[in-house]
């Protein structure tokens, strides 16, 4: 399993493509197309960088549990924090379907 970003989102997949897919389902079209409303004669470009975290990356201990309180940190001062690998765990031991969105930074 290999992690993508695209945008603000971290998604694990199996490849790129899929990962694309993801990606596309997951936002909203209707924002995503709002640019190709084009007068006559326009052009618009669009630029869809998707990156292949490295493995160090994906182990990285640095992903915080929750923004203001979850059953990971309930009780104590700080978040948890976790790497992509055990996100990746965690939606394996749930069954959850790959691929799938892990992580949206606000």
């Amino acid at each position: 399993m290999h992690v993508y970003q695209i945008d603000k989102y971290a998604i694990a997949a199996e490849n790129a493509e899929q990962a694309y897919f993801c990606w596309l389902n997951t936002n909203d079209v209707d924002d995503l197309c709002d640019c190709l409303s084009l007068e006559e004669g326009g052009v618009e470009e669009l630029t869809i960088v998707i990156s292949r975290l490295t493995t160090e990356q994906i182990n990285a201990v640095d992903i915080p549990c929750c923004n203001d309180g979850c059953h990971l940190c309930d009780g104590l001062d700080d978040n948890v924090y976790l790497s992509y690998a055990i996100l990746i765990e965690h939606h394996q031991a749930q069954g959850d379907s790959f691929p799938t969105v892990l992580t949206k930074d606000e």
